[in-house]
């Protein structure tokens, strides 16, 4: 009897998110303040395609949520850190307000997407909606923290190679730098003399 209850609370689930899925693809209009959400857009384009009970489908749907679910936390860290700032400068009369609404409307969409990514993350494992931002955010750290590393690197690479290219001199500068060696220790030499 319990997996009778279980299976209607599934396709209860699974009704009501694609509903809303239909729904929110045809009359979601977000902010302009972040750039497109090509994550989500590429989520929902792949839920109407693949079916969450086959395995392979599950795993690449799932994959794609938690995708989503980074994007979301980047956008998450990106209001935490403007939005003081924002406010402070609209109240002083440095920005606009309509910089900071703009700001106060994207967070407000973005607490609906944490709604639905958490709704969406049940049909995968009972329990993920409660922990997938945990998870995301863990891997948007190590990717962020993976991308710094990288750019660390790529910048030490460029430094050695102005290095490498300044220490690069031609034929005739070697040949005019030993020229005026010898005459120094010439100079050097005959001032010993004296």
């Amino acid at each position: 009897m319990q997996w009778l209850h279980a299976i209607i609370y599934l396709i209860g689930i699974f009704l009501a998110i694609t509903i809303y899925k239909k729904y929110s693809i045809k009359t979601h209009k977000t902010s302009s303040y972040f750039p497109p959400h090509t994550t989500r857009k590429r989520y929902l384009e792949l839920s109407e395609i693949h079916n969450p009970s086959d395995p392979i489908d599950h795993k690449l749907l799932a994959t794609a949520l938690l995708k989503r679910a980074m994007t979301d936390v980047g956008r998450i860290m990106q209001v935490r850190e403007e939005k003081a700032p924002l406010q402070n400068l609209a109240q002083s009369g440095a920005i606009s307000h309509s910089v900071y609404d703009n700001l106060v409307k994207a967070e407000a969409e973005l607490e609906e997407e944490i709604e639905s990514v958490m709704m969406e993350a049940e049909i995968y494992k009972k329990g993920w909606g409660k922990s997938i931002f945990n998870e995301a955010s863990n891997l948007y750290n190590l990717q962020k923290q993976q991308k710094e590393k990288q750019e660390e690197l790529e910048i030490k690479k460029e430094v050695k190679k102005k290095d490498d290219d300044l220490l690069v001199i031609s034929e005739e500068e070697r040949l005019e730098i030993q020229k005026q060696l010898i005459q120094e220790e010439e100079l050097a030499k005959k001032k010993k003399k004296k």
